[in-house]
């Protein structure tokens, strides 16, 4: 497979990659084809599988469609070499699935769910970056930050206030949970 984003297959020497992350293992599957055309040799481990029963085979007698979600997207979208990342089941085990593309490629990466997750947070960060720098307005923007705040926190309710000379202010922007009253616009100082 020429031009694969780790170079060709044939001299890439995948058969290493367990040596490099042993922590978890890797799948490439061809976007033309949407066969399996790359594993490390680790990935029994993650799997339950072999190499050499997965080279070749379709990318659905191992994955879920929601598993390789960026095998489908088209060659340019937004924000496809961006890891999808979720927490799924793989041949009984709970796993963090996260999966990307890089031109006519998909990389799946396997690692259980319990392991260091600074991968995980990096790519949620990244996401969150782009869906940011996506946003059209000044509101839409602030809503998402208090989105995320809130994520973050656990707070129940999250805003973003600005004050005015007088000490009154303007909410403009919030994070509520269900059942906590809108405060959104003009708001008092007396409520604070």
């Amino acid at each position: 497979m020429p031009n694969a984003p780790f170079g060709d297959c044939k001299s890439a020497e995948l058969q290493l990659l367990n040596r490099v992350q042993s922590i978890g293992g890797l799948v490439a599957i061809d976007k033309r084809t949407q066969l399996i055309c790359a594993c490390s040799a680790n990935i029994h481990a993650f799997t339950g599988r072999r190499p050499e029963e997965l080279l070749g085979r379709s990318w659905n007698s191992l994955f879920r469609t929601d598993q390789v979600s960026s095998l489908f997207k088209p060659q340019r979208a937004p924000g496809l070499h961006v890891a999808q990342i979720l927490e799924s089941e793989l041949n009984g085990q709970a796993m963090l699935v996260a999966n990307h593309s890089l031109n006519n490629t998909t990389l799946v990466e396997i690692e259980p769910a319990d392991a260091e997750s600074q991968h995980y947070e990096f790519a949620d960060r990244v996401v969150y970056l782009e869906a940011l720098g996506g946003t059209d307005t000044a509101e839409d923007a602030a809503r998402l930050r208090m989105q995320k705040i809130a994520g973050i926190s656990h707070y129940d309710g999250v805003m973003l206030y600005r004050f005015m000379p007088d000490w009154h202010g303007e909410v403009l922007a919030e994070s509520l949970a269900p059942g906590l009253p809108p405060r959104y616009g003009r708001c008092p100082r007396a409520e604070f």
